[in-house]
């Protein structure tokens, strides 16, 4: 028993003198990125130095922590447990740089933002610009996560400052208003209805839909799901995902109607690529809220940005 207890003594002290932490943050942005090439692309590294850094990973912790093939991408029951305590230890160490600070009256550091696909706001792009050109000594980077996936890191403590769309306020989270936005329906060159002006809302009750993961009753754009009940829209929804850029395309090829916010479809049609149609007025409001959690420990610099 006491040769098994010294056994595990030494297999922890190797652990914490030998683990590389460049292992642990290249999975943090694999479990992130749900895949090996999009995470390649976060870390500035190739897609086979991922998958051999994780293989690495899971030699030194001898845990299986992905499960992967040509289909299906799957991390373990373990490889959740490490990927909770990999993001807590990349939050202390980014906050190290406090302790830099004491007695200087710059300020230094790293900003992490994490923001729903496509946001828009020229305010927004005044507010970045301001921070920094303030804040010289701080380095900024900006993460894309579905709206539901931003309230859940920020609400674990996985994520410090996020913008994204909010149907209801989080409990125990702190946010603001930051911009409404409404959807319109639109429609490629290559579906029926495309250039038409004699169309009118009933005529696309039947017409099948691409729309986003997240339309759906109780998601953060249940709004559009709503108004399709209520105007007794029977076509399918044939096509959805998290992405903007891809409900776009979908919409662009004729896959479907599209639900795509208004300010980014109306410049596709004055580029030919989309056609506009009913309601004139429009879906929502939609709100796009500013939120972190105030039960997270910030640094100078995300207190200062917030």
């Amino acid at each position: 028993m006491k040769k098994n207890a010294g056994s595990a003594i030494d297999i922890h002290e190797r652990l914490a003198r030998h683990l590389d932490w460049n292992l642990l943050r290249t999975f943090i942005a694999v479990v992130q990125h749900k895949g090996f090439s999009r995470a390649a692309e976060h870390v500035h590294l190739t897609q086979s130095a991922v998958s051999h850094a994780i293989k690495r990973l899971e030699q030194q912790l001898d845990l299986k922590l992905i499960e992967r093939d040509a289909r299906r991408f799957e991390v373990t029951e373990a490889g959740q447990i490490i990927y909770t305590r990999a993001v807590e230890i990349h939050n202390q160490v980014s906050r190290l740089s406090d302790v830099r600070q004491v007695g200087q009256e710059k300020i230094f550091g790293h900003l992490r933002l994490l923001f729903a696909s496509r946001i828009e706001s020229p305010v927004l792009d005044a507010l970045l610009g301001e921070f920094k050109r303030a804040n010289p000594g701080v380095t900024l980077s900006i993460d894309i996560f579905p709206s539901v996936e931003i309230q859940s890191m920020i609400e674990r403590g996985l994520g410090s400052v996020g913008l994204c769309l909010v149907r209801e306020k989080p409990k125990n989270m702190e946010s603001f208003l930051f911009f409404r936005q409404r959807y319109g329906l639109f429609c490629g060159q290559a579906h029926k209805y495309f250039g038409r002006t004699d169309i009118k809302a009933k005529d696309l009750r039947h017409e099948d839909f691409v729309t986003f993961q997240s339309d759906q009753l109780g998601g953060v754009l249940s709004s559009l799901s709503i108004y399709r009940e209520k105007h007794a829209y029977e076509g399918r929804v044939v096509a959805t995902s998290n992405n903007l850029d891809e409900v776009i395309r979908l919409t662009e090829i004729g896959i479907g109607i599209g639900l795509i916010p208004m300010h980014i479809g109306s410049r596709l049609v004055s580029e030919n690529k989309l056609f506009r149609l009913p309601p004139a007025k429009g879906i929502g409001p939609i709100d796009v809220h500013f939120l972190w959690n105030p039960a997270t420990t910030m640094t100078k610099v995300e207190k200062l940005f917030i």
